[in-house]
């Protein structure tokens, strides 16, 4: 672009306009400019002027000098004009002009820039909702805006008994480690949560579910009002402190912060529903037969079969949870054996290999500590039988092998599963020519993936094979 042919005299003004079209002008609601100018610009639609800026009042010609030198990151900003009318938009053609204005007539560089957008109302036949909404809303008359309104849109029953359950929850924490807690204004309290799920293979919503009894909390007016089939939802007693601990949880799984706190010796949880209905109450305690990990050793109260919608009241519902800290939603913290023992023993039973050491088993369930470690379980409860290796028998191509189920828990570092098999009980062999996965591993989203392995003899041949699950560290 010229500036003209004198250096100590160029062009003290630059013109520029852009045709447009613009179809049903009636449904325009609102037009916003905006505007890079070095150094001032005037702005035109349709030949009225809408937008003076950096520039003089009064009459204006080709000479008229910007207000003000443009400098630095000023030449690269861009303003913003959200009030200009759209009574003078026209139907069909209409056009845009800017004329652009330096500073002195020995300026030697012009930046400029336009755009102008349109906002129409949405069209309700477009309108759609796939999932429970909390919807906010406003509306514009001029330049003036209406009060606020809200409005949530289920999808969807509503929670009741047949479909929400209470997951898991933390209600002693483990001690914070420094990173969790840098500024020093958290305790243990601050890292509880409680986790909900939708057992049912169908969207619900939650708009009226609320916590009465032990901790409160209301869903009414929440963002978070749906849950998909399988999907939970967590509710924290504080949420920074949440999210210093587990910063992989997503934060659209967060409903919100609970008010009080859940008691270290258990107490009762109360949970209505529409109507007043009692969607859960039962009382959880920090003693046999409920699982004392979960009691400030740094393990969570886990629902051992929620989709059984089974009875929260009952102890042996429960299980504390694979690995420290749990797994809200499906998340959970990896570590080695040193730290699995820093997590699980005091200081003077660390120093004490018949408490501490791999080869203990200080609650006398049959597995070592070591065991313990890699199977993601509590020292200190004793383990059941459901997280044990299974041993079957496999069918495939018309034969028959023995096989071995686990569950692997991937939150413990260094450590190799290794399938074996033996003829005598004495010799034992394992790798791919004796034993083979079955199909892939089943992620169960609780850190858990069950994995399969049969023989590569079948009974037929040899009736009598026994095998086992070794677990080594790296």
């Amino acid at each position: 672009m010229s500036f003209g042919d004198d250096e100590g005299d160029r062009h003290m003004t630059t013109y520029f306009r852009r045709k447009f079209e613009v179809v049903d002008v009636a449904a325009v609601s609102a037009l916003n400019l905006q505007l890079m100018r070095d150094d001032g610009a005037i702005v035109y639609l349709n030949g009225v002027e809408v937008w003076r800026s950096n520039m003089p009042d009064g009459a204006i010609d080709s000479e008229t000098p910007a207000f003000t030198g443009v400098r630095g990151d000023e030449e690269s900003t861009f303003l913003v004009k959200d009030d200009v009318a759209p009574a003078l938009l026209r139907e069909g053609e209409n056009v845009l002009a800017v004329e652009v204005h330096q500073v002195v007539p020995t300026s030697n560089d012009l930046t400029f820039d336009c755009s102008l957008s349109l906002t129409r109302p949405a069209n309700p036949d477009q309108f759609r909702l796939h999932e429970s909404t909390l919807v906010k809303a406003r509306v514009r008359d001029g330049s003036q805006w209406s009060a606020l309104n809200e409005i949530t849109f289920t999808i969807g029953d509503a929670a009741d008994s047949s479909n929400l359950v209470v997951s898991e929850f933390s209600y002693r924490p483990a001690i914070p480690l420094p990173a969790e807690n840098p500024s020093g204004a958290f305790s243990r309290t601050d890292y509880e949560f409680v986790e909900l799920m939708n057992i049912s293979d169908a969207p619900i919503h939650l708009k009226d579910v609320r916590f009465t009894d032990g901790i409160t909390f209301d869903f009414a007016g929440n963002p978070f009002v749906g849950l998909g089939a399988g999907e939970t939802v967590l509710l924290v007693e504080d949420l920074e402190a949440f999210q210093l601990r587990y910063p992989d949880v997503p934060t659209d799984r967060i409903a919100g912060e609970f008010d009080n706190n859940l008691s270290n010796d258990g107490e009762r949880l109360e949970i209505l529903g529409a109507e007043d209905a009692v969607i859960r109450a039962f009382v959880y305690n920090d003693k046999a037969p409920w699982p004392e990990a979960a009691d400030g050793d740094g393990y969570t109260l886990e629902l051992i079969d929620p989709l059984s919608n089974p009875d929260h009241a009952v102890a042996s519902n429960w299980r504390a949870s694979r690995g420290i800290h749990g797994t809200p939603a499906g998340t959970w913290s990896a570590y080695d054996f040193a730290d699995w023992q820093f997590w699980n023993f005091t200081a003077e039973e660390l120093a004490d290999p018949l408490v501490s050491g791999p080869d203990a088993d200080q609650e006398n369930d049959g597995l070592t500590n070591f065991a313990e470690f890699g199977l993601g379980t509590a020292p200190d409860d004793s383990i059941t039988r459901t997280m044990l290796p299974t041993g079957m028998m496999v069918e495939e191509g018309g034969e028959t092998y023995l096989g071995l189920a686990f569950n692997e828990w991937q939150g413990a570092l260094g450590l190799t599963h290794a399938v074996e098999l033996s003829l005598d009980l004495v010799n034992w062999q394992s790798g791919p020519g004796v034993a083979v996965e079955v199909g892939s591993g089943i992620d169960h989203g609780d850190g858990t993936i069950t994995r399969t392995f049969r023989s590569t003899v079948p009974v037929s041949v040899n009736p009598e094979q026994f095998m086992r699950l070794r677990m080594v560290n790296d």
